[in-house]
């Protein structure tokens, strides 16, 4: 293994140990803020200033989208709950500014990527499983549906984000396999 490829790994380690860390206690609130608003904030802030310095083409693709998001501030929410006004902009926002970010990329980097976050999220659960981390959320309860067992939920809030990630995931690594 050359230097180059040992430093690759642990820049790697340290991505996936800072992931892990902010999946673990998004549903920890600091005050009335949620780790969850605040770290996805900073991302949020970190698009907004990446996309807005880019090509102004990229940013026309997404253009309907980024219109929907803006319009999406004008109804009465703003005026009764300005706070849930802007989470749900923000939230709806991200999604057009994550296109036009990974619009940079070549589609190596992108398979890396993908590589990368799938066996994130499939690597996550394990420090669960074999019981050296419990989860912070609500552990789903399979005895409705004629199991014993406690479903884990892994770094997640919610089993359902839980089961999202591990089978976009699987499919991901799958698709890598088989091409």
């Amino acid at each position: 293994m050359t230097r180059k490829n040992f430093l690759s790994y642990i820049r790697f380690l340290f991505y996936g140990l800072t992931l892990l860390f902010l999946f673990h206690f998004e549903t920890v609130a600091i005050g009335p803020v949620k780790v969850s608003h605040l770290w996805k904030g900073i991302v949020l802030a970190n698009l907004i200033f990446v996309v807005f310095r880019e090509n102004k083409l990229k940013m026309f693709i997404y253009g309907p989208l980024l219109c929907i998001s803006v319009l999406q501030l004008a109804n009465m929410e703003l005026y009764n709950d300005p706070f849930n006004a802007v989470l749900l902009f923000s939230t709806t926002v991200i999604i057009p500014l994550i296109g036009i970010y990974v619009l940079r990329f070549k589609p190596e980097q992108l398979k890396l990527s993908l590589m990368f976050f799938s066996s994130f999220f499939i690597l996550s659960f394990v420090p669960y499983q074999i019981e050296l981390l419990s989860s912070l959320g609500p552990a789903q309860d399979l005895l409705g549906f004629g199991s014993e067992d406690i479903g884990i939920i892994g770094p997640f809030a919610s089993p359902h984000a839980a089961s999202t990630a591990l089978a976009s995931s699987l499919l991901v690594v799958v698709f890598f396999l088989v091409e």
